[in-house]
C-alpha cells in the first residue's frame, strides 16, 4: 500500500489505518511525544510497488524492495520541506560484514537538495546518510552536513552488530539542528549542528554521490548500492510544534518582464513556505505547472519559458506549509511579445573538473545532473536549442545566477565549443574543442551569491543554430552558478532582434501589453 499524503496521526497510523500500537510513537519512551503530536507525511510499505521512481532492484513476492544490484534505488520527492521529523524503515538480509564489496556503499540517503550528491563542494544545503563499506569496519556510519560543515560518526560492527537473519527498524529523528540514529528504539547517534535540518529527497539504496577520492567503475563515478538489503514499509512524519490551519497567504503577484516566449515573474508570501506555479493560454483548457519550488522562502522569481508569441496567458500561485495546508492566489494574465525579444534556457549543460581539485578522481567523473562551477581547473559546458528565425540577431546576453564563491575578484571567459559533447557522458578527460577567440570576457570582477551576472555575447550569423559554448577561468577559487536542473534561476539566453534598441550592458527590460488582474477576451 502506498500514501504519499498529508494525514492527521491522531486518526491514522502509519499504514493510513488506525494505528498498531507497535509503531506508537511513544512505544518505550523512545521519543517522549504522542501520535497527536506527529503528522504522517509518506507512507509506503514497498509490497509489488512504491510511491517513488524506481531504477533497478527487486520486489519480492514476500514483500518488500531488495537491493538487487549495485545500481538500485529508489528515489522519492515529498513535495515539501519538513524541518522537525521522523523517518523510519525495516531492513533485513543486512549485514554489511557478509555484504560489503566496496570501501563505501550508500544505503539510506535523506536530502534538502534534489542532487543527491553530499560531495557538495559549496555547502549550501543540509543531508544525513547512512552508509556501509570496508572502510567502516563491517559496521555503519552516519554522515550529516549542514552548510558551512560535515560530521561524520562511524558504527564499527564489533560495537553495533548486525545479523542478517534479523529484521531492524532504523529511525532517524531531526530537530532544529540536531539530528539521531536509532535501531530498534535504542539511540545510538546524536549529530549537532548550527543549522536546521530539512528533508525533501530520500534515496533507498544509493544515491547519486560522486566519489572525490575512489576510483568506482560506476556510472558517473558515483558509489554504489550495497547489494542485499531489502527495505519495507517506509515512514515519514512531520513532529507537529506550531499547529496552524492556514497556508502563508500571497501578498502580490507580478509579471516583470514578458518575452515572446517566455515571462519573469516574482511574489511575495506573507510567511515562509513552499509554491508552485500552474498557467495556460487563454485559448486551452490544458493547465501546466511547475514542481513545489524551494526551501521555504517568503519571496520567489521564476521564469516561464516554452510559451507562445503573441499570445495571452493566466497564472496562478498554489502555497503550501509543511503540515500540508494549502491557498491560492488571485490569477494574473499577460500576454506575449509577438517576435522581436525571445528567453531560452539550456537544452543541456555540465561542469568538468580536472584531477585533484577536490579529490584527486573527480577528472573521471560526470556531473550533467549538477549545478554548475567554474575556476582553475573547472570548465562549463551550455548548449541552447536552435531558433527558428530567419532574421540576424541585434543583441545577445548570457545570463547565469550565483549560487556561491569562494575567492576574490576574477576574470570569467566565453568560448565557442567546435565538436560534440554529451551533458550525460561529459568528463574533464571527453570535454569537447573548443575555438581560440571568446565570444564574451569579465574582467576582474566581484561576485556575490544569489546575484545575476550578464555575459553580452558577441554576435555571430550562427546565433540562431544554438548557442553552443565553454566558460572558463584561469583564476583560483570557483564559482558556482544554477544549472537547467535547479528549481530557480536557471540559466537565460536572451536573443534580441530588434535594431532600434541601444543595448547600454544591463539586461533588457521592455514592456509590452500591459499586465493587470482583469479578464481578457477569449478569443
Amino acid at each position: 500500500m502506498v500514501t504519499l499524503i498529508f494525514l492527521f496521526s491522531q486518526s491514522f497510523g502509519w499504514n493510513g489505518l488506525r494505528a498498531e500500537s507497535g509503531l506508537r510513537m511513544n512505544q518505550a519512551g523512545a521519543y517522549g511525544m504522542a501520535e497527536s503530536d506527529t503528522l504522517l507525511i509518506l507512507s509506503d510499505d514497498l509490497n509489488q510497488t512504491a510511491s517513488g521512481v524506481v531504477t533497478g532492484g527487486e520486489f519480492l513476492a514476500s514483500g518488500g524492495w531488495k537491493v538487487s544490484a549495485k545500481n538500485a534505488m529508489i528515489f522519492y520527492d515529498l513535495a515539501a520541506y519538513i524541518s522537525d521529523g521522523i523517518l523510519e524503515v525495516t531492513v533485513s538480509n543486512f549485514d554489511p560484514g557478509l555484504e560489503n564489496t566496496f570501501n563505501r556503499h550508500h544505503v539510506l540517503s535523506m536530502y534538502t537538495n534534489h542532487w543527491g550528491e553530499h560531495h557538495q563542494v559549496e555547502l549550501l544545503d543540509t543531508d544525513w546518510n547512512l552508509h556501509t563499506g570496508f572502510n567502516y569496519s563491517n559496521g555503519v556510519k552516519l554522515q550529516a552536513a549542514t552548510y558551512e560543515n560535515n560530521r561524520d560518526v562511524v558504527l564499527p560492527g564489533d560495537s553495533l552488530a548486525w545479523d542478517i537473519a534479523q529484521s531492524y527498524r532504523l529511525k532517524f529523528i531531526w530537530r532544529g539542528d540536531s539530528v539521531q540514529f536509532f535501531r530498534n528504539d535504542t539511540l545510538f547517534i546524536t549529530n549537532n549542528h548550527n543549522h536546521e535540518f530539512l528533508l525533501r529527497y530520500i534515496f533507498l539504496g544509493r544515491d547519486r554521490t560522486i566519489s572525490g577520492d575512489y576510483v568506482t567503475n560506476y556510472q558517473n563515478q558515483q558509489y554504489p548500492a550495497m547489494v542485499g538489503p531489502v527495505f519495507s514499509n517506509l515512514r515519514v512524519m512531520k513532529i507537529i510544534t506550531d499547529s496552524t490551519l492556514l497556508a502563508p497567504q500571497i501578498k502580490f503577484l507580478k509579471v516583470v518582464r514578458i518575452y515572446a516566449n517566455a515571462a519573469n515573474l516574482k511574489w511575495n508570501l506573507s510567511e515562509k513556505g513552499i509554491s508552485r506555479l500552474i498557467f495556460r493560454n487563454v485559448n486551452s483548457v490544458d493547465w501546466h505547472s511547475t514542481k513545489y519550488l524551494g526551501p521555504p522562502q517568503q519571496d520567489f522569481e521564476y521564469t516561464i519559458d516554452h510559451l507562445a508569441p503573441g499570445e495571452h496567458y493566466e497564472v496562478k500561485i498554489i502555497v503550501k506549509d509543511e503540515q500540508g495546508n494549502t491557498s491560492s492566489g488571485v490569477p494574473i494574465f499577460f500576454a506575449t511579445r509577438t517576435s522581436d525579444y525571445f528567453l531560452f534556457k539550456p537544452i543541456r549543460d555540465s561542469f568538468v573538473e580536472q584531477a585533484g581539485i577536490f579529490g584527486p578522481t573527480r577528472d573521471l567523473a560526470n556531473m550533467g545532473w549538477l549545478y554548475l562551477m567554474v575556476g582553475n581547473g573547472r570548465k562549463i559546458f551550455m548548449k541552447f536549442p536552435p531558433i527558428n528565425s530567419d532574421s540576424l540577431a541585434q543583441r545577445c546576453v548570457l545570463r547565469l545566477h550565483i549560487r556561491n564563491e569562494a575567492g576574490n575578484s576574477r576574470s570569467l571567459r566565453i568560448y565557442p565549443v567546435e565538436s560534440a559533447w554529451s551533458e550525460d557522458t561529459v568528463t574533464w578527460h571527453s570535454q569537447p574543442e573548443i575555438g581560440d577567440t571568446a565570444v564574451a570576457v569579465l574582467n576582474k570582477q566581484e561576485f556575490s551569491p544569489e546575484t545575476w551576472v550578464n555575459f553580452p555575447i558577441a554576435i555571430n550569423d550562427g546565433i540562431n543554430n544554438g548557442l553552443n559554448v565553454a566558460i572558463t577561468s584561469s583564476d583560483s577559487g570557483w564559482i558556482s552558478f544554477d544549472s537547467r536542473e535547479s528549481y530557480f534561476f536557471q540559466p537565460e539566453l536572451i536573443i534580441d532582434y530588434r535594431t532600434s534598441y541601444v543595448f547600454n550592458g544591463e539586461i533588457m527590460n521592455p514592456r509590452s501589453h500591459p499586465i493587470s488582474n482583469v479578464k481578457v477576451h477569449i478569443r
